[in-house]
């Protein structure tokens, strides 16, 4: 782990029993469902940057990859009326082949909704059509309901909490939709107390977990060593401490109490770096932010001084277009295309591989493919127009995860659009 990472442990809570129940409705843990997803209902506009990967990734047309770009826009939408709809036949949303993927617990074997019961049936059209994304939906059988699936992996995380204490690398349990699993990604040699803690999970859970190497240590991506840009303040650029380029900037953001704004980062990039945050202009001129304000889990926000000067707003720099708005945010769902943006990477897109989980300690973060370098904490994870997260830390160059957009309110704050 790097010099500068300071990964905030959680607590350390016993635990007696082993029994895993969830009422309808209820939601374990501390994981993601602090923020309804905010996707406004109009048409994405994808970044050039975005259709060009898709379209060499998958071989397909780049018309086919606007198509598709759009409809993950939706995506969102669709879970949230789902999980409202189905409640606890809800098993979770992701993408495939190009094809958007619902699970439902009371669906058939094969894939479809004409078997289902009548009310599931409805029900699901109601998400679908709420998410407006019609015959763009493959219904499939979920093998454990997404409440079943947080429950598990809530109690899977307390017990983490103390097994990971003092070891070199971590545990981390990451959720598995489409498997209806908890996956356990686990360091080559773990200490006696992560080995005693798979030897109790595995019998315990057993056909509830799977297990995956996990090659190293997470590192933070704070540098000490531009992306320079006028007014208005946006994400993706260079942030300053100290006369030096430390990290990147996510997202303006807006509180939820007043409506104040703030300019957010990675928390670790504070770590000893109290007083004024900066960036420059076009033509290399320094100017003052303002202060870190607040921060929780590795998430912060910086105090805009100047708010009538900055004249701060829903945009973020990628390499297509500086100016690029952001009009909604929400959750992540394994397979689709996000982009990355930061201070010292241009914006590159790749696939969500991995789902919501505790990472390095850190909960609320997903995994994906996406590229960026020492200095890129806190930049921008976005597609088609909305904010997905805050990148945070890397297994490998194009290995990393990030903070999830619809837990900014843990801060009571989100992107403002």
């Amino acid at each position: 782990m790097g010099k500068n990472a300071v990964w905030r442990s959680l607590p350390v809570v016993a635990v007696a029993t082993t029994v895993i129940t969830l009422g309808s409705g209820a939601v374990a843990g501390a994981q993601e469902p602090v923020s309804v997803p905010k996707v406004q209902p109009v048409e994405a506009v994808p970044a050039t940057e975005e259709i060009t990967s898709l379209a060499a990734a998958e071989g397909i047309s780049a018309a086919e990859a606007q198509e598709q770009l759009v409809e993950q826009r939706r995506i969102p939408l669709l879970a949230e009326a789902a999980r409202a709809q189905l409640g606890d036949e809800y098993g979770g949303v992701w993408v495939e082949d190009g094809r958007i993927k619902l699970a439902v617990v009371s669906a058939p074997g094969a894939e479809g909704r004409s078997a289902l019961p009548q009310e599931t049936s409805a029900n699901v059209n109601e998400a679908v059509a709420a998410a407006d994304l019609g015959d763009d939906v493959d219904v499939v059988p979920a093998p454990r309901s997404e409440a079943g699936l947080t429950a598990l992996q809530a109690e899977l995380d307390k017990r983490l909490a103390v097994a990971n204490v003092g070891a070199p690398i971590t545990i981390d349990a990451e959720s598995d939709v489409k498997t209806g699993t908890v996956r356990l990604n686990v360091p080559p040699a773990p200490t006696p107390e992560q080995a005693q803690f798979l030897a109790t999970a595995e019998t315990e859970f057993a056909g509830q977990l799977s297990r995956v190497a996990k090659p190293a240590a997470a590192t933070t991506e704070a540098c000490t060593s531009g992306a320079w840009c006028d007014p208005p303040l946006r994400g993706g650029i260079r942030l300053i401490h100290g006369g030096q380029g430390l990290c990147s900037a996510g997202f303006v953001v807006r509180s939820l109490i007043d409506n104040k704004q703030f300019l957010s980062t990675a928390k670790h990039c504070f770590v000893g770096n109290a007083g004024y945050w900066s960036t420059h202009f076009a033509n290399n001129s320094s100017h003052n932010i303002g202060g870190r304000w607040s921060w929780t889990e590795d998430f912060g926000i910086i105090n805009i001084e100047n708010p009538g000067g900055w004249n701060p707003g829903p945009y973020i720099r990628i390499q297509s277009d500086e100016t690029y708005r952001i009009s909604g945010w929400g959750s992540s769902s394994v397979g689709m295309r996000v982009c990355f943006t930061g201070g010292f990477t241009d914006s590159n897109c790749a696939e969500v591989t991995g789902g919501l989980a505790t990472r390095e300690g850190i909960p609320n973060t997903y995994r994906a493919s996406y590229c960026s370098v020492k200095g890129d904490s806190g930049g921008a994870v976005f597609a088609s127009n909305n904010a997905y997260g805050s990148n945070i830390g890397a297994y490998g160059s194009c290995d990393k995860f990030y903070f999830s957009a619809a837990a900014f309110n843990t801060l009571n704050v989100t992107p403002q659009t």
